[in-house]
């Protein structure tokens, strides 16, 4: 009885010691470089990102939003979305693997096939991937390969993404 009261006190000890901003949910922001492998045979583009840290979970709850430049010669074409994201991550101090899904959307607009005009096409779908952050003093950079599933008018595709987040 004496080890099982001396273990509730240690560990409630061991808990109130504990640094607060450990125990304590932080708001996330930053700005990363995405690549869409499919898309007008490749595109890179800027992003950025929203988040909440979850207390003592080891995961993010992020919204992204993000352009790209894809380059389609003398026609009209653009690329953009915006999702709703979760990382799981490893609860390990510097270098954190992490598993990340989301619901998004993806806008797209590309010269039509017959050569008249342009056609505009949008489409909502979901992603799942895995990454890798590492967690630095003030910052956290990141590297993450996910795939995106539209339906067949918006090109489902990889989307690799390198980033730093506050």
């Amino acid at each position: 009885m004496k080890r099982t009261v001396f273990g509730i006190f240690l560990a409630a000890g061991m808990l109130v010691a504990a640094p607060a901003d450990e125990a304590k949910a932080q708001f996330l922001w930053g700005a990363h470089v995405p690549y869409a492998l499919d898309t007008f045979d490749g595109a890179f583009g800027i992003g950025g990102r929203l988040g909440y840290d979850l207390p003592v979970l080891p995961i993010d709850i992020v919204g992204v939003g993000e352009v790209f430049f894809p380059d389609c010669g003398a026609n009209d074409c653009s690329l953009w979305g915006a999702s709703a994201e979760a990382n799981l991550r490893l609860p390990i101090p510097i270098v954190r693997p992490y598993l990340t899904g989301g619901l998004g959307y993806r806008s797209l607009s590309r010269p039509r096939s017959d050569g008249n005009g342009t056609e505009d096409l949008s489409a909502t779908g979901v992603s799942l991937g895995l990454g890798v952050d590492f967690n630095l003093a003030a910052v956290r950079l990141f590297v993450d390969g996910r795939y995106e599933w539209y339906d067949e008018d918006v090109v489902s595709q990889p989307i690799f993404r390198a980033g730093i987040l506050f």
